[in-house]
This record gives structure tokens, sequence and C-alpha cells, in this order.
């Protein structure tokens, strides 16, 4: 952890992905309170709002914290920021953009997901 808290302060570029990532093991080791996890997402975010998974994950931050329509807000900018393949990328473009910003992710899987809180199937 002490590494991502590194990178978050290091102005090297990767801080978005840092402050995700940190949100998403501080929560799997339980050493995360909700405001907490919030403000790194929406830090992420702040940085690279063009990306898919600091959204989504913002989303769901907020949807948990009964903050619904802001949750639904960031899964349909998250949508409008899934990408087509770009045949320009190389294979390590093309797995920061599946792995880190998710902008190559299921957009069927995020629709289901951002129908879930509004109740449309």
């Amino acid at each position: 952890m002490r590494l991502l808290e590194d990178v978050i302060d290091s102005q090297s570029g990767l801080e978005a992905a840092a402050q995700m990532l940190l949100a998403e093991v501080l929560e799997d080791l339980g050493e995360i309170a909700p405001a907490r996890k919030i403000e790194l997402l929406e830090a992420s975010v702040r940085l690279r709002p063009d990306w898919v998974f600091n959204r989504v994950r913002l989303g769901r931050a907020y949807r948990a914290q009964g903050r619904i329509a802001q949750g639904n807000e960031q899964f349909h900018v998250a949508l409008k920021n899934v990408a087509m393949e770009s045949s320009e990328w190389d294979l390590a473009a093309r797995a920061a953009e599946s792995s880190i910003t998710g902008r190559l992710a299921d957009r069927k899987q995020l629709e289901q997901e951002a129908r879930q809180a509004t109740g449309d199937q």
C-alpha cells in the first residue's frame, strides 16, 4: 500500500490508477471507510474522466451509500467512455485499455449493472 501512496504523490501520470487500485485493495482488506473510498475514486475520476473502471467503482460506492442518482450518473458517463479498439494500439496499449482504464469493457455487462439500481431490466 505504501507503494501506491508513493505513486499517488509522484506526479508520474499514474496517480489515477494508483488511487483506484488503493481504494480496491483497502476495501478487499476491510481497511477503508466508505467516505475515504469515495474520496480516492473521485480523485481518480478528476484526473482521468475518460476512464470507465474508476467511474464504475465510484458509481458502486455512491450507490452503496444511498447516493443512487450520483451512482447512476457515473454509470451513464462510464458507458459513454467505452471505446472501440483501435488498430493503432500496440499490445501494451490494448492491455492498459482493457485492464486499467476499462475503455474496452463489455458494454452489455455495464448496461446491465447500470440498470440494476434503477429497476430497469
